[in-house]
């Protein structure tokens, strides 16, 4: 079986907390880490480690990722230089997760779509009227 991940990637292709342009972006919002809200991966996932290869990480669902990314300043930013959700599929074998957040073999995983930011938050926003 396989997995759908969805995951916020700057326009290097890395994740906003790598991508150089974004990282500047979440710095100015003081979007890190913390224990209730962003739970570093190795406190969240308890099996983080035991997938072989290097974890990307990512959600399970568009509403987990807009939970993660609650900003809509930040979000508005972070589009605007290039960020967009990717949309991976991955074999069960190759994810573990945690409940905020999943971790992936990326090389493992199949690109099956993008989305805007904005594009997901609309539909979220159209799914709760």
């Amino acid at each position: 079986m396989n997995t759908v991940v969805y995951r916020i990637e700057g326009p290097s292709g890395m994740g906003p907390y790598c991508d150089l342009q974004c990282n500047e972006i979440l710095n100015k919002y003081s979007f890190g880490y913390n224990a209730v809200h962003h739970p570093g991966p190795y406190r969240d996932i308890k099996n983080n480690i035991g997938i072989a290869g290097v974890p990307y990480y990512a959600c399970n669902s568009i509403e987990q990722l807009l939970s993660w990314w609650h900003n809509d300043a930040c979000n508005k930013e972070l589009e605007a230089i290039g960020a967009k959700i990717v949309i991976y599929e991955v074999p069960d074998a190759f994810v573990s997760t945690g409940n905020k957040q999943v971790a992936f073999i990326r090389s493992k995983a199949k690109k099956v779509g993008t989305m805007s930011i904005s594009a997901a938050e609309d539909a979220m926003f159209h799914a709760c009227m």
